[in-house]
């Protein structure tokens, strides 16, 4: 599972024309020159649309698996990176956002 994660990450960090449109294209998502703004039950619904995730996959397990894996590590050697954008008191309402360098 955290292939396929890590796949569709790094093509948003290498700016993947069909993903890159593919997310612009989606209502849950603001995409910027050098950023994308994102929160997860929104990540989690496009993802599971886009075939990314398994259709099992409840979200608490995604959640999970994105917390536990080494996707922003990855990132980083293509520089880019997850970071929070905006801090709530509900990890499903804070933002995060890709972040181009």
């Amino acid at each position: 599972m955290e292939k396929l994660l890590t796949s569709f990450f790094q093509k948003v960090a290498n700016k993947d024309d069909n993903e890159i449109n593919q997310l612009k294209k989606s209502a849950y998502f603001k995409i910027e020159s050098d950023k994308w703004h994102f929160t997860l039950p929104k990540l989690y619904s496009y993802l599971q649309k886009n075939n990314y995730i398994e259709q099992g996959l409840e979200y608490r397990q995604f959640r999970q698996l994105l917390y536990s894996s080494s996707i922003n590590k990855k990132l980083k050697l293509q520089d880019a990176e997850i970071i929070i954008g905006i801090n709530t008191s509900s990890v499903d309402n804070t933002e995060y956002i890709f972040v181009w360098k």
